[in-house]
């Protein structure tokens, strides 16, 4: 082999480790997000049933009684939303149906979901946080 060949072979070599390495990552990364996904839909069907039942999953709520944090809660309502089940009637038989093609779409473009994520955790159910409140509404 000349010279020429094994540099070129070394750098062969270092191209495949960094794409390795980044397949690695991103693998990583992919795997998480399944793992957030799975347990966004499983909060999802809670969320459906708890308002199929006359209980509003507020945030308050699903951290007091059920120990689910801001960002759990986060996940389950961007799937809600990317489902179109906000306002629809939970006790729907086809909610549960919305909520799986949702999951796929998801799945197959991360990004859906992830730009319905809400802006500070606020309660998208609750009347008083659709509106912003403006300070000069009271006199």
């Amino acid at each position: 082999m000349t010279e020429f060949e094994i540099s070129a072979l070394r750098v062969e070599v270092e191209r495949l480790r960094a794409e390795n390495a980044k397949l690695h990552r991103n693998a990583g990364r992919q795997s998480a997000f399944i793992g957030k996904l799975r347990r966004a839909h499983d909060d999802a069907v809670l969320f459906l049933s708890l308002r199929a039942g006359g209980i509003t999953p507020s945030r308050e709520y699903c951290a007091d009684a059920l120990g689910i944090g801001r960002r759990r809660w986060q996940w389950a309502m961007a799937l809600l939303r990317l489902a179109k089940l906000i306002n629809h009637d939970p006790a729907d038989p086809a909610s549960l149906d919305l909520l799986e093609m949702a999951k796929g779409e998801a799945l197959n473009n991360p990004l859906s979901l992830k730009v319905r994520l809400t802006r500070h955790g606020r309660d998208v159910w609750s009347r008083v946080n659709r509106v912003r409140q403006s300070r000069y509404d009271n006199p």
